[in-house]
């Protein structure tokens, strides 16, 4: 979107003359659809009245043609979103494909530093503006606010189970291994370049629940068998005996239920229901081979 300073009207020759070269820039740009702007209006007007000449002046270069375009393109510009009322603001549509938020943001960051280039020392503001952009910034805020909200889960969790289970090493152990299975899916998602939308991010909150909840299982029972009187080798075994299948029981009935999402149209729930059943897999995993593995190798002596 343009915007002139010093209410500067966009339609004049000169400024008129920059706003064409940059719907010509836009117009050859390799990853842009059907652009849209003002000076279309400008153009169909010079080739109705110049046809012959319309090639050598696509554009009127007087202030009265301008004002006698203006006048007969009266009704379409009043309804028309490109241009505002006093013509100092022109706005330009285009269409562009889904290449990933990443790749869009290098193209929106290059076509603006071109845009300024052709608008440097002229009275004209250039920004990114349209019904994507605000979609964008409000996904940003989304997947913010989830990470947030992840974040504070995460300490509420250490603190609870810093005071129920009275152990400063246990509680570290237990975030740690509630930890292990969002790092691999979010290290899986990087290495096949799965964008961060604020739908996908939710798959980190989910996870992070089913996570807790088995690693609290386990190492409730752990902790029980040890204030029996239990050594650590024969409570961490009892432990993984007798919760562990209950733990399997119930990741094999939850990657099911995630999986089916998978078979959705829906790109997004497809990921998610993919994403959140990785996790379950290897939070079950965590919690049967890597917990005790842990626990028994550098946890024992504090346990």
């Amino acid at each position: 979107m343009l915007s002139s300073k010093n209410e500067k009207k966009l339609n004049e020759p000169e400024l008129l003359e920059t706003v064409y070269a940059i719907d010509n820039y836009l117009a050859e740009h390799p990853n842009l659809n059907d652009v849209k702007s003002p000076v279309n209006y400008y153009q169909i007007m010079s080739q109705a009245y110049y046809p012959n000449t319309y090639k050598e002046r696509p554009l009127p270069l007087d202030i009265k043609t301008i004002k006698k375009y203006e006048k007969q393109l009266a009704s379409l510009l009043k309804k028309d979103y490109l241009a505002n009322k006093n013509r100092t603001i022109f706005k330009f549509n285009a269409q562009m494909k889904d290449f990933g938020k990443h790749d869009i943001d290098a193209i929106h960051t290059d076509i603006l530093a071109h845009v300024n280039s052709l608008i440097a020392n002229k009275p004209i503001e250039a920004r990114l503006s349209g019904i994507d952009m605000l979609i964008d910034i409000s996904q940003e805020k989304s997947i913010e606010n989830t990470f947030f909200g992840l974040l504070i889960a995460i300490i509420i969790v250490s603190i609870t189970l810093g005071i129920v289970y009275k152990n400063l090493a246990l509680g570290i152990l237990a975030v740690f291994l509630n930890l292990i299975p969002l790092i691999i899916t979010a290290g899986i998602m990087g290495f096949f370049k799965v964008d961060l939308r604020a739908e996908i991010a939710l798959i980190f909150t989910v996870g992070f629940v089913i996570a807790v909840d088995d690693t609290i299982h386990l190492l409730s029972k752990f902790q029980w068998e040890r204030k029996k009187g239990g050594s650590v080798d024969y409570a961490i075994k009892t432990a993984v005996l007798e919760c562990g299948k209950a733990i399997l029981a119930t990741s094999i009935i939850l990657v099911g239920g995630f999986f089916i999402l998978m078979s959705s149209g829906s790109l997004e729930i497809f990921i998610l229901g993919l994403l959140v059943g990785l996790i379950v897999i290897i939070t079950l995993f965590v919690d049967l081979v890597l917990a005790p593995i842990v626990i028994l190798k550098w946890f024992k002596k504090f346990l």
